[in-house]
């Protein structure tokens, strides 16, 4: 384990396994959080559409609250993310080996990904063959990281490029998924929300017809979908400034040293 630890960062290990086990903690913290989200959503939607057996008055107020504690569930699951973030980041700055691999990893994605996009001219680029000129040095169609930086840099991203880009730059790409599936799942549950609430105020009738628990309703899932949204670009705003921070920090380093 000590030598593990040595060949892994440049620090003691009385500084590196408790970064270590506060990753870990905050993965399950994640991990617990995202259930609990699952497990309120399904309480609340059955008490507030009426599906137990003593059905309160006044019960669908209660799915006002769905957007509420998924926004709540999805602030402190972003905390988690950007602490284990800016431990990784302290690891990559201390050379570990598998964060610099992300970075490196992350950083040509998005180059890669415009050069199979041109390749096949906006068609399907998940086929083998195309990952296989990418990875197997053996081939004689092997292409290097820096002949698709050099083709790439030749012309410009059209706007359709842009949009059709199978990749984005950065590390966070490969583990992008969850942060998805937070987000939207509070959209989504948020839009259904709304968009039933509106029609009953309109139509006058089920479970939110009457006006003043449509519109409480209508409101919350509206104000759940744009507090989604801001939240999240706040998370990205601050994941990105702390990517930046590093990246100054290194290049710090390294006039220091030239000095």
């Amino acid at each position: 384990m000590e030598q593990h630890t040595k060949a892994t960062t440049n620090c003691s290990n009385d500084l590196v396994d408790p970064l270590r086990a506060e990753i870990i903690e905050s993965q399950k913290a994640r991990i617990d959080l995202l259930k609990y989200k699952l497990i309120a959503i399904a309480a609340l939607g059955s008490i507030g559409l009426g599906l137990g057996s003593n059905r309160p008055e006044n019960a669908p107020l209660i799915l006002a609250l769905i957007p509420l504690v998924c926004l709540y569930v999805d602030l402190l699951c972003y905390h988690n993310t950007m602490r284990i973030l800016v431990i990784g980041q302290f690891f990559k700055k201390n050379s570990c080996p598998y964060e610099t691999f992300i970075a490196e990893a992350g950083g040509v994605l998005s180059d890669a990904g415009l050069y199979l996009f041109r390749k096949n001219k906006g068609k399907t680029f998940h086929a083998k063959c195309n990952f296989r000129k990418l990875s197997d040095k053996s081939n004689n169609n092997y292409v290097s990281s820096r002949e698709i930086r050099n083709e790439v840099s030749v012309q410009k991203e059209t706007s359709d490029e842009k949009r059709k880009k199978p990749y984005k730059s950065g590390a966070g790409y490969f583990f992008e998924l969850e942060d998805v599936a937070l987000q939207w799942s509070t959209i989504f549950l948020s839009l259904i929300l709304s968009a039933i609430s509106i029609f009953n105020i309109i139509t006058k009738t089920g479970f939110s017809s009457q006006s003043h628990t449509g519109y409480i309703l209508a409101f919350t899932g509206i104000a759940g979908m744009i507090l989604s949204y801001l939240f999240y670009k706040g998370f990205e705003k601050h994941k990105d400034t702390l990517f930046v921070v590093v990246q100054r920090l290194g290049e710090s380093l390294i006039d220091e040293k030239t000095n």
